[in-house]
């Protein structure tokens, strides 16, 4: 097993005004620069962990779940009725009014 490599990365980030839109300048226009580091722990593919199984069947309850508490809720409100236009059939029947 490979031991876990770490690395550092590094931003530079630098500046520089050139000029204002103002009447009155500055006496002095600034430059400035930075830097940020960031250490990264490399991790090999064989340390990871293996998700358990009651997690995956909980999650899929639990979505269907919601699915269910979000379809009761469209049919309560009315979403899944319709009016559907006349047919032949119907304006046979009432005459053709």
């Amino acid at each position: 097993m490979r031991p876990q490599q770490q690395f550092t990365l590094r931003s530079n980030g630098y500046f520089e005004v050139t000029g204002v839109p103002y009447r009155i300048q500055p006496k002095a226009l600034i430059t400035n620069q930075t830097s940020a580091d960031l250490v990264v722990h490399w991790v090999t593919p064989d340390g990871q962990k293996e998700i358990p199984l009651w997690w995956i069947i909980l999650g899929a309850l639990g979505g269907l779940l919601i699915l269910m508490l979000f379809i009761f809720v469209m049919w309560k409100c009315g979403f899944f009725r319709r009016n559907r236009p006349p047919t032949d059939d119907e304006d046979s029947l009432t005459g053709g009014q």
